[in-house]
Protein backbone atom coordinates (compact mmCIF):
# COMPACT_ATOMS: atom_id res chain seq x y z
CA UNK A 1 0.00 0.00 0.00
CA UNK A 2 1.67 3.24 -1.05
CA UNK A 3 1.30 6.51 1.14
CA UNK A 4 1.34 9.88 -0.46
CA UNK A 5 4.45 12.18 0.74
CA UNK A 6 3.23 15.75 2.09
CA UNK A 7 5.11 18.48 1.24
CA UNK A 8 8.59 18.13 -0.91
CA UNK A 9 10.57 15.52 0.41
CA UNK A 10 13.47 14.92 -1.75
CA UNK A 11 16.08 11.45 -2.56
CA UNK A 12 19.81 11.28 -3.06
CA UNK A 13 21.09 8.06 -5.38
CA UNK A 14 23.36 6.35 -3.49
CA UNK A 15 23.83 3.61 -5.80
CA UNK A 16 23.39 3.75 -10.20
CA UNK A 17 19.80 1.65 -11.15
CA UNK A 18 19.16 0.90 -14.80
CA UNK A 19 15.57 -1.05 -16.18
CA UNK A 20 13.37 -1.04 -19.07
CA UNK A 21 9.82 0.19 -17.51
CA UNK A 22 6.82 -1.60 -19.00
CA UNK A 23 6.03 0.93 -21.22
CA UNK A 24 9.86 0.51 -22.71
CA UNK A 25 11.37 3.38 -21.65
CA UNK A 26 14.55 3.30 -20.29
CA UNK A 27 14.77 4.42 -16.78
CA UNK A 28 18.94 4.91 -15.44
CA UNK A 29 19.66 6.91 -12.35
CA UNK A 30 23.71 7.79 -11.10
CA UNK A 31 25.06 8.36 -7.75
CA UNK A 32 24.12 11.85 -6.33
CA UNK A 33 21.26 12.58 -8.51
CA UNK A 34 18.34 14.13 -6.76
CA UNK A 35 14.38 13.34 -6.97
CA UNK A 36 10.98 14.51 -5.35
CA UNK A 37 9.92 11.63 -3.53
CA UNK A 38 5.69 11.09 -4.49
CA UNK A 39 4.88 8.26 -2.82
CA UNK A 40 6.60 5.03 -0.83
CA UNK A 41 5.35 2.17 0.91
CA UNK A 42 7.13 -1.13 2.79
CA UNK A 43 7.67 -2.01 -0.79
CA UNK A 44 11.21 -2.28 -2.27
CA UNK A 45 9.79 0.10 -5.08
CA UNK A 46 9.12 3.82 -4.51
CA UNK A 47 7.36 6.26 -6.67
CA UNK A 48 9.34 9.43 -8.08
CA UNK A 49 10.11 12.16 -10.69
CA UNK A 50 13.14 13.81 -11.37
CA UNK A 51 11.91 17.80 -11.06
CA UNK A 52 8.31 19.16 -11.05
CA UNK A 53 5.81 18.41 -13.65
CA UNK A 54 8.67 15.68 -15.11
CA UNK A 55 7.22 12.09 -15.91
CA UNK A 56 6.94 10.23 -12.75
CA UNK A 57 8.49 6.89 -12.36
CA UNK A 58 9.59 3.58 -9.88
CA UNK A 59 12.82 3.10 -8.15
CA UNK A 60 14.15 0.31 -5.51
CA UNK A 61 13.89 2.29 -1.88
CA UNK A 62 17.55 0.81 -1.39
CA UNK A 63 19.09 3.01 -4.15
CA UNK A 64 18.44 6.32 -2.59
CA UNK A 65 18.29 8.00 0.83
CA UNK A 66 15.93 10.85 2.12
CA UNK A 67 17.42 13.74 2.53
CA UNK A 68 15.42 15.99 5.32
CA UNK A 69 12.55 18.37 4.29
CA UNK A 70 13.63 21.86 3.15
CA UNK A 71 14.24 23.97 6.74
CA UNK A 72 14.29 20.69 8.49
CA UNK A 73 17.62 19.18 10.06
CA UNK A 74 20.49 18.67 8.08
CA UNK A 75 20.56 15.14 8.29
CA UNK A 76 20.09 12.31 5.98
CA UNK A 77 19.08 9.38 6.48
CA UNK A 78 18.88 5.80 4.76
CA UNK A 79 15.49 5.13 2.45
CA UNK A 80 14.96 1.88 5.26
CA UNK A 81 15.00 3.94 8.01
CA UNK A 82 12.40 3.60 10.25
CA UNK A 83 10.19 6.94 9.97
CA UNK A 84 9.99 9.03 13.38
CA UNK A 85 12.12 11.01 15.67
CA UNK A 86 15.89 10.22 14.86
CA UNK A 87 18.08 9.66 17.95
CA UNK A 88 21.29 11.78 17.86
CA UNK A 89 24.54 9.83 18.06
CA UNK A 90 26.96 11.60 20.72
CA UNK A 91 30.75 10.83 20.41
CA UNK A 92 32.09 10.32 23.93
CA UNK A 93 33.86 12.70 25.89
CA UNK A 94 37.44 12.22 26.24
CA UNK A 95 39.51 14.18 28.95
CA UNK A 96 43.72 14.53 28.44
CA UNK A 97 45.87 14.40 31.84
Amino acid sequence: MAADVEGDMYLLVEHPFEYTAKDGRRVAIQPNERYQLLSHSTEPWWHLRREPGGRPFYLRAQCVRELSPLGGPAAVRPANAPRGPTAQSRSPTTTGS
